[in-house]
């Protein structure tokens, strides 16, 4: 059931300023309208849901009134209720408020997304939400930023009803990102074909694209950013004109450029003239090296192909990685003792901790002012290791030099042959 036709979001902003201005100018109280997340873009947006009872209508939830609801109708569950943002955002985060002066009660739900208010995705895996009259019968739910148009929450129990409620559901747009952490980094990939090679992947020209061997997928494209840096999102594209086709791929990331993990599942991906020939991926904010395009299939050619590959993190807070440590050493002050020295890295706020490896496994952590550590090894085993630098903001530095204790193999040089044997016949 959908509410009167909305207005642009930029009157939605308006609306709500002109909401604000007023109510403090009466002296009554005021809803917030902004989060850490971003401003709430929803005030006044055009809502929908499953079913509402009488006058507790969907249109409740975005007037910017606590004190107004809308309830589903009938006692059954899972009922939704949604709204329209009028244009695709890119958002991270939703308020949901109930009345401030109701009781407590848990309501378990999901955060759902859509492009077109048809197919919706998940952008919250269901989970139980107290709402407490304590913290203002408010619940934030944070997700990775994500481009949206059809924000809806799917409810399927509640302790204090047997339906639906909610009084205010706020959208925040996400904060703004870095540039583009990939333009002029070197990059690399499995194969090319031809004149198709890695550098077109970020040369700034949509027209010239990376395409990998053919008929050999999974194949990968990544970039080298140089230093550890946080990252959230990916925005891929192909040449402007192309026909329609989809990639599954998924985004990698590595401290060192040999052992990625994860950062999202493989998933097929639209590139079309609707969208720009564009994708864009986010994820939760990591810290990494190396981001890695692993494309598994393509239904416009048997090959990966990417014209742009650009990466981004977050701007604000810290996303300066401390120096790598130098002149890593070790002396053995006694036998199965091995003691590492470091200088210590530097960084724009406080390096906060190292991180010791050995053998490419993370051994142990130190503090920020400790530039040494000691490790027992038996003396018959070879062992290498390295040290990172870290920040608060979870910022990683690269490694430092590597340095190895061989093994003891003890005395294994025989002694030299006795010489000038002789003999006599006292």
């Amino acid at each position: 059931m959908w509410g009167q036709m909305r207005n642009r979001n930029w009157r939605s902003r308006v609306l709500c300023t002109v909401v604000a201005t007023s109510l403090l100018a009466l002296g009554g109280p005021l809803l917030s309208a902004t989060a850490a997340g971003g401003p709430n873009i929803a005030v006044g947006d055009a809502t929908a849901a499953s079913s509402s009872h009488g006058e507790y209508g969907a249109a409740n939830i975005t007037d910017g009134n606590q004190g107004t609801y809308w309830q589903s109708g009938g006692s059954s569950l899972p009922q939704w209720v949604q709204t329209d943002l009028g244009a695709t955002e890119r958002i991270d985060e939703v308020v949901l408020r109930l009345p401030a002066g109701w009781e407590s009660r848990d309501q378990t739900l999901s955060v759902q997304g859509s492009a077109d208010g048809t197919s919706f995705s998940t952008l919250k895996t269901s989970a139980t939400y107290a709402f407490d009259p304590g913290s203002g019968n408010t619940v934030t739910v944070s997700f990775p930023a994500t481009q949206t148009r059809f924000v809806r929450v799917n409810i399927t129990a509640n302790t204090g009803w047997q339906a639906a409620q909610l009084s205010e559901l706020e959208v925040h747009a996400a904060g703004e990102s870095s540039t583009n952490l990939a333009a002029g980094r070197r990059l690399t990939a499995s194969s090319s074909t031809g004149a198709y090679t890695p550098g077109n992947g970020n040369d700034g020209n949509k027209a010239t694209y990376w395409e990998s061997a053919n008929n050999a997928l999974p194949q990968w494209l990544q970039a080298d950013l140089g230093s550890s840096r946080r990252v959230n999102r990916v925005a891929l594209r192909l040449p402007d004109g192309w026909p329609n086709r989809s990639q599954t791929l998924k985004i990698q990331a590595s401290e060192n450029g040999s052992d990625f993990t994860d950062l999202t599942a493989a998933k097929a991906y639209t590139f079309d003239a609707a969208g720009g020939q564009s994708a864009t991926i986010t994820f939760d904010a990591a810290t990494a090296r190396y981001v890695r395009v692993l494309v598994t299939a393509n239904t416009g050619q048997p090959a990966a192909q990417v014209s742009e590959l650009e990466i981004y993190g977050p701007e604000t807070g810290d996303t300066q990685a401390p120096t790598a440590p130098a002149n890593l050493a070790f002396t053995e002050p006694a036998t199965g003792q091995i003691r590492l020295t470091w200088n210590e890295s530097s960084d724009d706020t406080a390096v906060t901790g190292y991180d010791i490896y050995a053998d490419g496994e993370l051994l142990t952590s130190v503090a920020g002012d400790v530039t040494t550590y000691t490790d027992t090894r038996p003396a018959d085993t070879t062992v290498t290791y390295y040290v990172r630098a870290k920040d608060a903001a979870g910022n990683v530095s690269g490694n430092s030099n590597s340095v190895t204790r061989r093994a003891d193999t003890g005395d294994t040089q025989a002694p030299t042959a006795p010489a000038n044997l002789a003999f006599t016949e006292p």
